[in-house]
């Protein structure tokens, strides 16, 4: 199992919105590739003065759903975002392999 993590940067004028689109357009898009059991954070360490952060949480049963979605996936949804909110919203991800305890 595979927990990918995407971390949202934001201006916090846009804070109601972005959370808006992040529930219903790039939630569906990582399910619509095979993710799973989507929740969202909001980090509670501050990055910048008048700034945001969040970060969305999916799992993924494979390398091949992950690479999948960052080669087709992902790069529309960041297309998206930037058009929408330019440098305003920034994101970066990280794919975690679960590791028993």
């Amino acid at each position: 199992m595979i927990l990918y993590n995407t971390s949202f940067h934001i201006d916090s004028s846009i804070e109601r919105e972005f959370i808006d689109w992040l529930k219903t357009e790039a939630v569906e898009a990582h399910l619509g590739y095979g993710m799973k059991d989507p929740m969202l954070a909001r980090l509670l360490t501050s990055v910048a003065e008048g700034c945001s952060s969040f970060a969305l949480h999916v799992y993924a049963d494979s390398d091949e759903t992950v690479c999948r979605w960052e080669g087709e996936g992902r790069p529309g949804l960041l297309e998206l975002m930037n058009k929408r909110w330019g440098e305003r919203a920034l994101a970066f991800s990280t794919a975690m392999e679960i590791v028993d305890l």
